[in-house]
């Protein structure tokens, strides 16, 4: 147990660390801008920017039809094939072509509905040529989506981070071309994405193609369609669950304040984009790998306990400083957006156990329950949303986003865990959640008049929580052993640097 779950650990790390690297990368653009974007676009604009990304993405769920997952899981059916590399070259391909086609057949549909979207999003039609450029981009999403999907199930980390690290250089040098030099505002930031993730993802699926042939299975596609549809009811119920309080906050108080929110949620989500994303993008596909195998519910269970240990201080971290590094970041105007960044983090703290958690669904192949599940937990939200966005405003978005997460959480849990147990490791999650309340409300006290001193003193707060979780006996024997290995090792290497 002890060497398979090392073994794990090391392969999750390694590629994680990649993954988390190119997700930096992709995710990264938003920060590094969020100087210039505050400085070149208003709190309105910025809000206009939010929604426009919000209708992106509800599109691009309906037009992948979860083929992420998809591929994933009929990539690693192709064991039971006595030709498993064909049979996965052909998985990989059926995917490319037959998906590929299909969405750009529905982008295209969709720039009849400019006009329509533009006057029935912001109630005018002066936002029509936005729509253009982005359902010109949802054309080409997904080969973006695919070319990732295929490097994911192979394990080429590398291979994505160079993708990614391009995307990267050349999407910031266009944004700063159109913002910057060219005042085109919102639209200059779309137009740059449209070119950099057309060129890049039309490189990518020749690349992938001519790796593994252009087979393509009617079968097997008809079998991926199934399994992906449930999911796009599923995952739009998802999304609305993330995304929707954006449009209840443009419609009952202001774009400013849409603006200010989405900024306050950018921050308390980067837990997600740097740690959850990067970790689920290899165990999602490593996890099929592991069901039936021995002592794999205790893998399970002891992944999910690093893993919140993880997360919790990465959250406890953007709690703390949120505050301070608005302040260096932004303008003035947008500075109110740190007041619902704890709330953001906490939420999507119980966000990442989703995914944790639906093991027993996606081993069964159950995926109408994610149907029922997110559909329950979307409309909830957008009750939620409804209420209490109209009484407390951002704070009601913020506490509609935790209740939700936490309700997805526990109906996720019931059903998935019927279909297979798994023993979660709960004194050891309760431990991590004692450290980690203790140590922020200390945090909250630690004031001064020089945010620099304030980002020192935060930081230095939070290297305490591996010391609580040790007074408190969360590791164990073998985790000890471990830990004091790697110590010496590290040690060793110190003394030899110097010594030399």
């Amino acid at each position: 147990m002890v060497k398979s779950l090392k073994k794990e650990i090391k392969v999750i790390a390694k590629h994680s660390s990649v993954y988390g690297l190119a997700n930096i990368l992709n995710r990264i653009i938003g920060f590094i801008m969020l100087p210039i974007y505050t400085r070149y676009l208003t709190t309105s604009d910025y809000g206009i920017l939010q929604i426009l990304y919000f209708v992106y993405t509800l599109i691009s769920i309906v037009l992948s039809m979860g083929i992420s997952d998809a591929m994933s899981r009929f990539y690693f059916d192709s064991d039971k094939i006595s030709d498993k590399i064909k049979e996965r070259n052909k998985v990989v391909s059926t995917t490319i072509i037959g998906f590929g086609s299909l969405s750009i057949i529905l982008s295209l549909f969709f720039l009849n509905l400019t006009k329509f979207a533009s006057i029935e999003i912001f109630d005018s039609v002066d936002y029509k040529n936005l729509f253009v450029i982005l359902f010109l981009t949802l054309g080409v999403e997904f080969t973006i989506q695919t070319g990732f999907a295929y490097f994911r199930v192979v394990k080429q980390s590398f291979r994505l981070m160079i993708f990614s690290l391009t995307q990267l250089f050349f999407t910031i040098s266009l944004n700063i071309l159109f913002l910057v030099y060219m005042k085109m505002g919102v639209e200059g930031i779309l137009l740059s994405t449209l070119i950099i993730n057309g060129l890049i993802g039309i490189i990518m699926v020749i690349s992938i193609l001519i790796g593994v042939g252009s087979q393509f299975s009617f079968p097997l596609y008809w079998n991926m369609i199934k399994f992906g549809l449930p999911l796009i009811p599923s995952n739009i119920a998802n999304y609305l669950m993330i995304a929707s309080d954006r449009y209840f906050i443009k419609d009952y108080i202001s774009l400013s304040e849409t603006g200010l929110y989405s900024l306050g949620y950018k921050i308390g989500s980067v837990i997600s984009n740097f740690i959850t994303s990067p970790f689920t993008q290899i165990w999602f596909p490593r996890r099929f790998e592991h069901f039936n195998k021995e002592d794999s519910e205790l893998i399970f269970a002891r992944i999910f306990t690093y893993f919140t240990s993880v997360i919790t201080l990465g959250a406890l971290f953007i709690a703390l400083v949120a505050k301070d590094i608005l302040k260096i970041m932004t303008t003035k105007p947008f500075w109110p957006a740190y007041q619902i960044v704890s709330i953001i983090a906490l939420a999507h703290i119980f966000h990442s156990f989703y995914y944790h958690f639906t093991i027993g669904i996606s081993y069964k192949k159950k995926t109408v329950y994610y149907m029922y599940i997110n559909i329950t937990t979307g409309v909830t939200n957008l009750v939620l949303n409804f209420f209490l966005i109209k009484r407390f405003g951002i704070w009601g978005a913020a506490y509609a986003t935790l209740t939700t997460y936490i309700l997805r959480d526990v109906l996720v849990y019931y059903f998935s865990n019927k279909l297979y147990p798994i023993i979660f490791e709960k004194m050891r999650i309760a431990k991590i959640l004692i450290v980690a309340i203790f140590i922020y409300f200390v945090g909250l006290h630690l004031e001064s008049s020089s945010v620099i001193i304030d980002l020192l003193l935060k930081t230095a707060v939070i290297i305490f929580y591996p010391i609580l979780l040790y007074s408190l006996r969360f590791f164990n024997q073998d985790e000890i052993k471990i830990i004091n290995e790697y110590y010496h090792k590290l040690k060793n290497k110190i003394g030899f640097s110097t010594n030399k």
